[in-house]
């Protein structure tokens, strides 16, 4: 299994920090060892992902913005959008979160 990264900012505050809190529409019932993915190739790391809390409202980013690799919500919210919403949908206003209806943060920490 993987987990892929297309911003360059959480991923690179992962492999100079060794952790970084992240956006998902899944999330994993307990820990789980993970491969990187970027740009659909695999990293030599691997991550432990683990479910921290569901996503909602967006107010709650201001609790984990100091380790998602963004300068500040704004930055991190724009970030969730351009990941998150489907492009037919943008001019509707509407998110894209399949399946389960919500997006989940989730904190993912380089092993060895």
């Amino acid at each position: 299994m993987w987990i892929t990264f297309n911003e360059e900012k959480p991923l690179n505050f992962l492999l100079s920090k060794g952790y970084v809190y992240t956006i998902r529409h899944w999330y994993p019932k307990k820990p789980q060892i993970r491969r990187i993915r970027v740009k659909g190739n695999f990293l030599s790391v691997k991550v432990k992902v683990s479910f921290i809390d569901i996503l909602h409202p967006l107010s709650k980013l201001d609790e984990y913005v100091h380790g998602s690799g963004f300068e500040n919500v704004k930055e991190w919210i724009d970030a969730i959008f351009r990941q998150h919403f489907k492009s037919e949908n943008l001019r509707k206003g509407k998110l894209y979160i399949p399946k389960k209806g919500r997006l989940y943060i989730v904190k993912c920490e380089l092993v060895n």
